[in-house]
């Protein structure tokens, strides 16, 4: 038979995370093991003695069916009588060496009395398993067989750690979502020319140049998330998708009517400009020059602006084409991966059901 990590890959169809597989196997062993009958897990139990003198037993991750102590069956109290069962306590509720106590604190067991060398304490419990991701553990993902429990149940761990692993990929696949949109928001980098200090005072020029207002990038994709991920619903999450290019469409849109709004104002403020250079060609020589510079500034400063809009507008045509063969890619990726899962899940609810109407007689 082939190892846990082989089997569950089979079924997935892809290389593993070691890390997560060990998990999930043992997560789905816990699971099964807690469907089966106490018979077929008893079957698989083992005696554990304890002897060491009132430190406790430690009773993490076992499932505990009986406790004696010297041959002697101990009865389980609540906490809140440890004191009166210890020895020599002189309650009603003492322990003796023919009827002994045992309470628990935390993951420790307490019998009382005290086990000892000679007069041990036995606990009677099956442990759940615990994969490991490397090879050489008592019980790691390269074996192909989980010591001390049903042999008929194994299949039933491999189908839930498969199950499992489904569900980390339609959560890793969720997850690339926003990146996929995280389109990059347009800034104007050319630098607004400062207008010139006039000398002759006669000449009235303190306009700014018009300088480009970049629209806001509001791209909601809670929607399309909700409907992929919450929902499972492909189709909504489609029209949904729809909807973002529309949004996208518009800021296209919004960002040609900035520009639009921006040359209009640049020929408005242009005008004024020559006008305030014809009268400082009559007054003064040296405002006239300073205005003919800013004039060549501006003129600038207006192409520029127009380049950065269309090189922008050029790759934000690109990143929405890229944008959405990625969200097409993913949604249909998560299609296909609800569809697995469900299958896989279906398996293991059959498994589970087989295995709660058994005994579980297979015995190792």
């Amino acid at each position: 038979m082939s190892d846990f990590k082989t089997q569950v890959e089979d079924i997935v169809g892809v290389s593993l995370d070691t890390s997560a597989i060990a998990d999930f196997l043992t997560a789905s062993a816990r699971e099964v093991a807690d469907i089966l009958p106490d018979r077929a897990l008893m079957l698989n139990g083992l005696v554990n003695e304890d002897t060491v003198n009132g430190n406790g037993y430690t009773a993490s991750n076992q499932k505990i069916f009986y406790v004696s102590r010297n041959g002697r069956v101990s009865i389980e109290v609540p906490y809140g009588l440890s004191t009166q069962i210890a020895v020599s306590s002189g309650s009603i509720h003492e322990s003796t060496i023919r009827t002994p106590f045992h309470y628990y604190k935390g993951q420790y067991l307490y019998i009382h009395p005290a086990p000892t060398s000679s007069e041990k304490g036995q606990v009677f419990s099956f442990t759940y398993p615990t994969f490991a991701n490397t090879a050489g553990n008592s019980l790691d993902i390269l074996d192909s067989d989980i010591p001390n429990f049903p042999n008929n149940a194994e299949f039933a761990v491999v189908l839930g750690g498969a199950c499992k692993y489904f569900m980390k990929m339609i959560s890793d696949a969720r997850e690339t979502i926003p990146a996929l949109l995280n389109i990059d928001d347009f800034n104007i980098t050319t630098t607004v020319p400062s207008a010139p200090t006039l000398i002759d005072n006669s000449i009235a020029f303190t306009a700014d140049a018009p300088n480009y207002i970049s629209p806001e990038l509001t791209v909601d994709i809670s929607q399309f998330e909700t409907f992929l991920e919450t929902d499972e619903d492909v189709e909504l999450a489609q029209a949904q998708l729809g909807r973002i290019n529309t949004e996208l469409q518009e800021y296209q849109s919004n960002i040609q009517d900035s520009l639009n709004s921006f040359n209009e104002a640049n020929v408005v403020y242009q005008a004024s400009l020559q006008v305030a250079i014809q009268n400082a060609q009559l007054s003064s020589k040296d405002d006239s020059e300073q205005l003919n510079k800013y004039a060549q500034e501006t003129s600038a400063f207006s192409a520029e602006i127009n380049k950065e809009v269309q090189q922008y507008q050029s790759n934000l045509s690109q990143e929405i084409q890229e944008a959405n063969a990625n969200l097409s890619s993913v949604t249909s990726e998560v299609s296909v991966l609800n569809n697995q899962y469900t299958m896989c899940e279906q398996k293991y609810q059959n498994e589970i059901a087989r295995l709660s109407g058994k005994i579980g007689s297979n015995k190792k």
